[in-house]
């Protein structure tokens, strides 16, 4: 199946053009050939297999997103540009992340950043790394792990980032 479409909005402030998909239904799975839209003054493209075999569906997914606007995104609270990759793969009780974004520059409220760097890889634990630079050019970073709500798992957290050069 093949879908086209110029214009679709989720409210006023959100909306997508140009979407294209083409994808193939089995009755064991969903393949995505290929997904594309506009958003945000970026795009979004995906690709991958959902797995609809056995009682918890199988991924197998990627995507990238480039030059979308975060003050768009949230506007008022956000200015910069997102750049990012992700996969996910695995199955849905038990997925595995892959994840980086990188922003060029990110104006929110009184915390200025430039050439941030953010990476999360894992399972139901996600490790998690942050790097960047204050914008009077100081590096600061950190990370650690994030537990995700799968299964009868609360979620976690256990971050540690080095802001002393942010006075």
């Amino acid at each position: 199946a093949v879908l086209s479409a110029p214009k679709i909005s989720l409210m006023k402030d959100y909306a997508a053009s140009e979407v294209k998909a083409a994808a193939t239904v089995t009755p064991h799975a969903l393949r995505v050939n290929a997904l594309s839209l506009n958003a945000f003054g970026g795009r979004l493209s995906a690709s991958g297999t959902l797995g609809l075999k056995g009682a918890t569906p199988s991924l197998d997914l990627a995507g990238e997103v480039s030059g979308m606007d975060l003050k768009q995104l949230a506007p008022g609270r956000l200015k910069g540009t997102l750049r990012s990759r992700f996969t996910l793969k695995g199955t849905a009780a038990k997925p595995q992340v892959n994840f980086t974004a990188d922003v060029d520059r990110l104006d929110a409220a009184q915390f200025g950043a430039k050439n941030l760097q953010l990476s999360a890889q894992g399972a139901s634990t996600l490790n998690v790394q942050l790097k960047g630079l204050t914008l009077a050019g100081t590096p600061f970073g950190g990370g650690g792990t994030v537990v995700l709500p799968i299964g009868k798992k609360s979620s976690s957290m256990d971050l540690k980032f080095d802001l002393n050069s942010l006075k």
